[in-house]
């Protein structure tokens, strides 16, 4: 059985270098950290493909020119609940934040579920492209993020929120 290639990029983003990953035709990580690291050592080559080239471009329009084009074609790759909350993660419009409750019951579980969806968030795997820096406590703690608080406040701000309320945690 043959390990498919992988294909790796850095990408100076405004928050700090940021490691993306792609199979020949999806993306499948956008890492502010390096936990991703060894994956793209071990079974990726720094290189360019078209799936890396769109969603370079897609961050460069998130970035630079405030907006959010089409998204590169990716592939999840997580348990059938992650994938879920993902999904729901692009229903949350530029420039406005959900708690991770009312992700839960726009999702349809009952509000108890919130410490699993944030779970999930926590393991989303493409940072920024699905917007998990938008999901906030529902009494206005920021919650984790894999880039860091920091970056999820900056992301936040950069999206015309009103960041004076949250909380770090």
């Amino acid at each position: 059985m043959s390990i498919e290639q992988l294909y790796c990029r850095y990408y100076a983003s405004p928050l700090g270098k940021m490691l993306l990953i792609a199979r020949s035709n999806s993306l499948c990580g956008i890492y502010f950290n390096q936990r991703a690291l060894p994956l793209a050592l071990n079974r990726g080559i720094f290189t360019t493909n078209a799936v890396l080239d769109a969603t370079e471009k897609w961050l460069n329009d998130y970035f630079y020119a405030g907006k959010e084009g089409l998204r590169p074609p990716y592939q999840l790759n997580g348990t059938a609940f992650q994938q879920e909350v993902w999904q729901g993660l692009c229903f949350i419009r530029w420039g406005h934040t959900l708690s991770y409750r009312d992700l839960a019951v726009r999702l349809g579980y009952s509000p108890k579920a919130a410490r699993a969806v944030g779970s999930a968030c926590g393991k989303n795997p493409l940072s920024i492209l699905l917007p998990c820096h938008r999901v906030i406590g529902s009494t206005g703690k920021l919650g984790g993020y894999a880039g860091g608080q920091s970056a999820k406040l900056k992301l936040l701000a950069h999206e015309g929120v009103d960041t004076a309320g949250l909380k770090l945690t």
